[in-house]
């Protein structure tokens, strides 16, 4: 594994743990899973505060700790810093990267689920149109993103975004 994510793994785990998802219902489609995958780009090291392995992670402790401003501020700064990088990594992409290329899409993973606690963010304060735009972007802007769990597999904010679409229209009825 590559150390430039170990960082945020662990946070990220905390927030699927958080949402209660089991790993069954997040596993890949194996069809969907792309063996050759553009080469990535150097992620910036982790121990940077304005990385995003480090702005990921604290948008998700942040949410945790229920500090809304401050899972927003980490948010915006990871969606400006790499949200270009992101677009370019997801703009090469075919289909969802494999396993062993997956963490090579640092900025599109990082700033996919970033959007996607946004969502939870917006969510948590009651703001169902703010979070289903924002659930419409990893929807629509990052699909390939993937989020790591330790116990060794991947979940896609993106689907995770359309559940979340689909939960709040049914609520609007």
């Amino acid at each position: 594994m590559r150390s430039t994510h170990a960082s945020n793994l662990k946070c990220l785990l905390a927030g699927v743990a958080l949402l209660g998802w089991p790993a069954a219902g997040w596993t890949q489609d194996p069809a969907a899973v792309q063996d050759a995958t553009p080469a990535p780009i150097a992620a910036p090291s982790p121990a940077a505060a304005d990385s995003s392995a480090a702005l990921v992670t604290e948008a998700w402790a942040a949410f945790e700790r229920k500090d809304y401003a401050a899972a927003r501020a980490a948010i915006a700064r990871c969606q400006s810093l790499y949200g270009a990088q992101a677009a370019e990594m997801q703009s090469k992409l075919t289909a969802l990267p494999d396993k062993e290329n997956a963490h090579g899409q640092w900025a599109l993973n990082d700033v996919g689920t970033c959007t996607f606690v946004l969502g939870r963010v917006a969510e948590a304060e009651g703001q169902k149109d703010e979070a289903m735009a924002a659930y419409r972007i990893v929807v629509d802007q990052y699909s390939f993103s993937q989020c790591w769990d330790t116990q060794g597999w991947f979940w896609q904010p993106a689907v995770a975004s359309k559940e979340r679409i689909a939960a709040l229209t049914l609520d609007a009825e």
